[in-house]
């Protein structure tokens, strides 16, 4: 079973859904090209994780997918390097310092 929580980012709902499996994103022919930890649709208000990884790695693509959400909803055209590179830094930051726990 899927689960799923609705969480508030800028005022806006997005729905936030964890999966056992990686993401699958298929070509115009239907073949796997790649798979991915999450990804957030800003459009329909959807944030899928996968979160049979790791709880650091789960909390890293949470983080990263909630900073895609912010930067979709102030139009910063955030460089996707530069997006993931500050989600890992505020991850390792936020554990080490132990300023949240991992409850995923």
């Amino acid at each position: 079973m899927t689960q799923q929580k609705i969480i508030n980012i800028l005022g806006k709902k997005y729905t936030l859904k964890f999966y056992k499996n990686l993401l699958e994103y298929k070509n115009e022919n239907g073949l796997v090209e790649e798979f991915a930890f999450g990804d957030c649709n800003h459009i329909s208000k959807l944030i899928r994780i996968c979160n049979t990884v790791s709880k650091e790695e789960t909390a890293d693509t949470l983080f990263h997918e909630i900073l895609h959400a912010i930067d979709d909803e102030l139009n910063l055209k955030i460089p996707h390097n530069k997006l993931h590179n500050i989600s890992t830094v505020l991850t390792d930051t936020l554990l080490r310092n132990k300023l949240i726990k991992i409850k995923i």
